[in-house]
């Protein structure tokens, strides 16, 4: 079964399939092969649901240079989301970068004040 699903593997050209492959990796707590699995995938598509899969799993296995790179990849994405500039600060603060980790809630603040008519039910929250 191992050789057939890494002759599965080599030709897949699927983003979606790689995902996949990923969601059960990690369902079966192989998350070596799960990371392997998103990255694939991210080479295929830039996905903003795989990015978030993928940082859930670098947090979860305490990967927080990982989590850093790809929470500021989500954030570069879409700035707009005030999830991920959170998510970014919190990275920068539990790789010790406590000053960066503030500067970036500063600015989402800043951000975040300069769009106040758009996105309020956002900012309710």
């Amino acid at each position: 079964a191992a050789a057939k699903m890494a002759l599965i593997k080599t030709k897949m050209r699927s983003y979606v399939a790689w995902h996949i492959f990923g969601l059960i990796y990690r369902s079966d707590r192989n998350y070596a092969e799960a990371i392997k699995c998103y990255r694939k995938a991210l080479a295929l598509s830039d996905n903003q649901q795989i990015l978030k899969d993928l940082s859930i799993l670098q947090i979860q296995i305490r990967d927080l240079k990982g989590y850093a790179e790809t929470r500021k990849t989500m954030l570069a994405k879409t700035s707009t989301q005030r999830s991920n500039w959170v998510g970014f600060s919190l990275a920068q603060h539990m790789c010790g970068n406590y000053n960066v980790a503030l500067l970036i809630l500063d600015t989402c603040l800043g951000f975040m004040r300069s769009h106040n008519d758009r996105d309020l039910y956002e900012q309710s929250e």
